[in-house]
């Protein structure tokens, strides 16, 4: 099918994983203190700000959910290239069953398990997550975070609606989509922190189950290049 018109494939599990990136911001903001553990641009910046002011315990609260961001990009690659090389789908739906345990356990932890260790495991599924689906219709996506989606999602509507390119008028519409998952998984993340506290990662679990499924058979669409 031409690139031009993959805007118009099933959507597979994105929606659903999206979702669970926003549940995890939510989660790691209302019950872990008040940060977000996904996207690891504000991590960089308060780590050097604490680290011009001589403060390392602060250096080392930022350090730490860096190093898991990474070790999880590392981990989610020696998975692809050394363990499941030439199986894309398995690689992605083991991948998504580690990271639902991942969140069992978080689910299960007390409030006295420090915050900074919470979150850097956070960040470490996040990290995993984000390198197995990358890409919808052809275009850059994260699951996780919302400001690559939200830029290509303006792209491809200016050039559906002033250019009056279908294809991309329908690319921008699931980056729409992807954006709005992405807000219902914090609400639902709010609602069931209201509920369940700290159990409420349990949540994100449900969502992690429900999208292994999903994941076609060959996901030609989620693999970035080699």
């Amino acid at each position: 099918m031409p690139p031009k018109c993959r805007a118009r494939q099933a959507a597979g599990p994105d929606l659903l994983l999206t979702m669970a990136g926003g549940c995890m911001d939510a989660y790691s903001y209302l019950t872990r203190g008040q940060v977000f553990a996904t996207g690891q641009t504000g991590n960089f910046v308060l780590l050097a700000v604490h680290l011009a002011r001589g403060d390392m315990s602060g250096v080392l609260h930022y350090l730490m959910p860096i190093l898991l961001f990474w070790l999880g990009i590392f981990s989610a690659m020696h998975l692809r290239r050394r363990i499941f090389r030439g199986q894309p789908a398995r690689w992605q739906r083991m991948t998504l069953l580690a990271e639902t345990g991942c969140f069992l356990l978080i689910g299960t932890l007390p409030g006295t398990v420090p915050d900074i260790l919470v979150n850097a495991l956070i960040s470490f599924c996040a990290a995993m997550q984000y390198s197995c689906f990358r890409t919808i219709g052809g275009g850059a996506y994260a699951s996780i975070f919302c400001t690559g989606n939200m830029r290509s999602c303006v792209e491809q509507l200016y050039l559906g609606v002033v250019e009056r390119d279908r294809c991309a008028l329908s690319m921008g519409f699931r980056y729409l989509r992807v954006l709005g998952a992405f807000f219902v998984g914090v609400l639902l993340g709010v609602l069931f922190d209201l509920l369940f506290s700290l159990r409420s990662a349990w949540l994100i679990c449900v969502l992690l189950l429900c999208a292994i499924p999903a994941v076609p058979a060959d996901p030609v669409e989620q693999m970035s290049s080699k």
